[in-house]
């Protein structure tokens, strides 16, 4: 598949679910992993070879005076609102009506990811992406009225 050109967004079911259908403007949580069409991993919440989110760093904070650190060994799954693109079109398109507890896998080409554009020193401009995704959780917080006909 390396030397394909993908050019049309592409789902396949890992996991099934029987779980609620998620839509635009539901907020929604993931967790996933973002690969090149190399299998290479750019960026990633889960460790989707050992079954196992990724920990995260430990952070410290001040308040009135006092350092709090904490840490955990938890990792938080990415949570954004489906359809308002707070991430790439490719995962809204991808996600919308999937089910919670599904694990995917999208193949999604550039001009649903970051096109000609690229993302900074992490991924080349006219690169398709594979991300493998569990929909872990979902509130609806929007609905059809206060949606734009057009959310991208």
């Amino acid at each position: 598949m390396a030397d394909e050109i993908i050019t049309e967004l592409t789902t396949k079911v890992l996991r099934k679910s029987k779980g609620a259908k998620v839509a635009f403007g539901d907020y929604i949580a993931v967790y996933y992993e973002g690969r090149f069409i190399d299998d290479q991993v750019f960026d990633s919440n889960y460790d989707y070879s050992k079954h196992l989110p990724y920990p995260q760093p430990i952070t410290a904070f001040q308040n009135e005076g006092n350092i709090f650190v904490r840490e955990t060994s938890e990792a938080y799954p990415l949570s954004f609102t489906l359809g308002y693109g707070e991430v790439i079109q490719g995962l809204h398109l991808g996600l919308e009506g999937r089910r919670l507890g599904e694990v995917v896998e999208l193949t999604i080409p550039a001009s649903l990811a970051y096109g000609e554009i690229g993302a900074g020193d992490s991924i080349p401009p006219n690169t398709p992406l594979e991300f493998t995704v569990e929909l872990v959780g979902a509130t609806t917080i929007a609905t059809e009225e206060n949606l734009s006909p057009e959310p991208f």
